[in-house]
């Protein structure tokens, strides 16, 4: 089986169109294939997608991520869920 993928499309845009549960959902996509495929390439992406949205919807002023990126388009107000 053979697999195309994009892992820095989200570096040529823009802007930040998509949310937090995107980046979570395509690392975990990606860590599925892992398991499928066995390439190591597919895991180390996960990864790296992974840190790069925690530091883009990092909340400075707690441990918890905000819904959209910093660099995302600007909001009336960025949240993010207590529970």
């Amino acid at each position: 089986m053979h697999i195309q993928y994009c892992s820095d499309l989200h570096l040529e845009m823009n802007h930040n169109a998509a949310f937090l549960e995107d980046y979570a959902f395509t690392a975990a996509a990606w860590m599925d294939v892992y398991v499928l495929e066995g390439d190591e390439k597919w895991l180390l992406d996960a990864r790296r997608l992974t840190e790069y949205a925690i530091n883009a919807f990092r909340n400075a002023g707690s441990e918890m991520l905000y819904y959209t990126a910093a660099n995302a388009s600007e909001l009336v107000t960025r949240t993010s869920e207590i529970s």
